[in-house]
């Protein structure tokens, strides 16, 4: 169980063992006391194994301004089953001295022809046992309109509208990604006495 459940869990162990002690006081009849109890237990499964499913999916949220890439996946089109396509990215985000920072995590871009090319080459490096750094131009100074501009809505059919599929705006990167080699990790400077 990871560290990110055990809250949830624990708020439901509480909202069951009050639901029990309130039962056990009410004077209410026991089939809605019973009924109580189950309908509350099932609602703990239905949401437990629901909050699981979540864990894993990649964030269609910006990438870190720099980052160190761990491993990639491109998934090209399909016209055939209607698949949009779409490139994973695997990375670790940089501090400014090119130490990792946080726990690695996982980024889906919309597919773009560009981007995929420069993606396969990073992922070529990688696979040769080279460490890949990547950066995001003018993603924080140019906030704004541009990033305005560059937001795109993935298209959505009536059969994914109706089974729920996430609808978040991706993000064209394909001119703001660049990759490098991994420069190595620099110590800032100590103040002179």
């Amino acid at each position: 169980m990871t560290a990110a459940i055990a809250p949830m869990v624990g708020a439901y162990i509480v909202l069951a063992v009050l639901l029990v002690s309130l039962n056990i006081a009410s004077r209410w009849w026991w089939p809605i006391k019973a009924g109580a109890i189950a309908v509350t237990t099932a609602f703990f499964a239905v949401s437990y194994f629901g909050v699981v499913s979540l864990l894993g999916w990649p964030s269609r949220s910006p990438l870190p301004p720099r980052f160190q890439l761990l491993w990639t996946k491109i998934v090209e089109p399909d016209r055939h089953s209607g698949t949009p396509g779409g490139i994973f990215l695997w990375v670790d985000p940089l501090d400014e001295n090119n130490v990792p920072l946080g726990k690695p995590r996982s980024y889906e871009m919309r597919w773009d022809p560009e981007l995929a090319k420069k993606v396969a080459g990073a992922q070529e490096k990688r696979q040769a046992g080279e460490d890949v750094a990547g950066k995001v131009e003018n993603g924080e100074e140019q906030a704004g309109e541009k990033t305005q501009a560059k937001m795109l809505q993935p298209p959505v059919d009536d059969a994914q509208a109706v089974n729920g599929v996430d609808t978040v705006p991706f993000r064209n990167d394909s001119e703001q990604v660049q990759f490098e080699d991994m420069p190595a990790p620099t110590l800032p400077e100590k103040p002179r006495l």
